[in-house]
């Protein structure tokens, strides 16, 4: 992914990552936006499975909710580096937890997650301490 930039992986991989965190946040924001538009409008023409319909709106709201949070991630992860402050960074990499959490079945969030996440913590060590 990030290993051919030689000394400067860890901005590589920073610059991917919050590149990544706006990308598959942004697209699950749309999906999700999408789903719960289409549940919305047919939690009237089903009766019987009202409670399960509901359930599911809620938690594609909660997808929505936390897929925005990954937009912002992103966002405050390559402010925080293009400015070089410590503080934006931080939140946009304490930010960009709960979206891989919130979708852990679908590994592929995860494993970039946990790929990025060592160089993501030596490029705050590298820089700022």
């Amino acid at each position: 992914m990030c290993e051919s930039a030689g000394d400067d992986s860890d901005t590589c991989c920073v610059i991917f990552y919050g590149v990544w965190s706006i990308v598959i946040g942004a697209l699950s924001l749309i999906t999700a936006i999408s789903l719960a538009a289409v549940f919305w409008t047919a939690l009237d023409l089903v009766d019987q499975a009202y409670a399960t319909m509901m359930i599911a709106l809620v938690l594609i709201i909660l997808l929505a909710i936390v897929s925005g949070t990954y937009v912002f991630a992103g966002v405050f992860l390559m402010v925080g580096l293009s400015y070089q402050s410590k503080r934006i960074f931080i939140v946009g990499k304490i930010l960009s937890y709960f979206f891989p959490i919130y979708t852990f079945k679908s590994i592929f969030t995860i494993v970039v997650h946990f790929v990025i996440l060592p160089k993501i913590c030596r490029y705050v060590q590298k820089t700022w301490h």
